[in-house]
């Protein structure tokens, strides 16, 4: 049965195996054809997000984002509140990883002009296309005429959310 074996195995060696082994010795006159598709949006520097409560917090909003560094990012955004009130978002992300199409935290000011404006961490996750979601806290630095239709008089701190898409340009 050993010698059946060893037999069966040494004609695979010697005849089978080398036709799987690589043709061309010159790999240099082959043109090497690679297609990442994780690697979209890791060449762009900016991005354009929109969604629900973006923007500085509005129900509807947008943003744009432009990497300033290889982590670093700047972003600005407007949004629509209620009533024909606006909002506006500022912030400074830092991305986990060197491109824009990754998760990153950052410092978001927020101002819902009429009701109040916060300051404040937020998590924002992105997958590696174009979904994003965010989880953040804002303390409340100012209150403005509708505060108290809005929120609590006492209150000193907002929960931040928003999902939506984002783009790379």
């Amino acid at each position: 049965m050993l010698k059946k074996c060893s037999t069966v195995l040494s004609v695979f060696v010697l005849f089978v195996a080398p036709c799987f082994g690589q043709q061309n010795g010159d790999a240099s006159q082959e043109p090497q054809v690679e297609i990442n598709l994780m690697s979209v949006g890791r060449e762009e520097r900016s991005s354009i997000n929109v969604g629900a409560f973006m923007g500085g917090g509005g129900l509807i909003g947008g943003d744009v984002e432009t990497l300033i560094s290889n982590r670093v990012g700047l972003q600005l955004g407007t949004g629509w509140v209620r009533m024909g009130s606006i909002s506006m978002g500022l912030g400074i992300n830092y991305h986990f990883k060197p491109y824009i199409n990754s998760s990153f935290v950052s410092l978001q000011y927020s101002n819902n002009f009429n009701i109040g404006a916060t300051i404040g961490p937020m998590l924002t996750l992105r997958s590696s296309k174009v979904f994003q979601i965010g989880l953040g806290y804002g303390a409340v630095v100012s209150k403005y005429s509708l505060w108290e239709e809005v929120y609590d008089k006492k209150a000193s701190a907002l929960i931040h959310f928003n999902i939506g898409l984002y783009f790379p340009l």
